[in-house]
């Protein structure tokens, strides 16, 4: 799962540097085929892609965003990854505004046995 997440930071950062610098809106991120996941992730709405499945159900990730720029210590449920736009991660696996730009962004996931999100950002 970290790994897969790792990826979907890397398809990330090479949209980035396709669009200026600019990160995946929250509209931009799962529209159809215009969208983030069908265009970097291969993907078709929510779902990120043929080749990120979660190891669990076998199934490819929800890719869902959450509200940009406000903290958050909402911990994903099996399958789904979690994108917000404007904040970087804290402790715990929460999102925090603090020292976020609105080019920062976090991906969230529930790892097994763990009650905390992992986060990735970045920074």
């Amino acid at each position: 799962r970290k790994s897969d997440v790792s990826r979907i930071n890397t398809q990330i950062r090479n949209y980035q540097s396709a669009n200026r610098g600019d990160i995946p809106s929250q509209a931009n991120l799962t529209t159809a085929s215009t969208g983030f996941v069908a265009r970097y992730l291969a993907g078709t709405g929510a779902v990120a892609g043929t080749e990120y499945k979660d190891p669990k159900s076998g199934t490819g990730y929800t890719l869902s965003a959450e509200a940009a720029a406000s903290n958050s210590t909402t911990v994903p449920g099996d399958g789904a990854i979690i994108y917000q736009a404007g904040v970087v991660c804290g402790t715990d696996g929460a999102t925090t505004t603090s020292g976020a730009t609105g080019r920062n962004y976090t991906l969230r996931i529930k790892l097994e046995n763990q009650t905390s999100a992992y986060c990735i950002d970045n920074r």
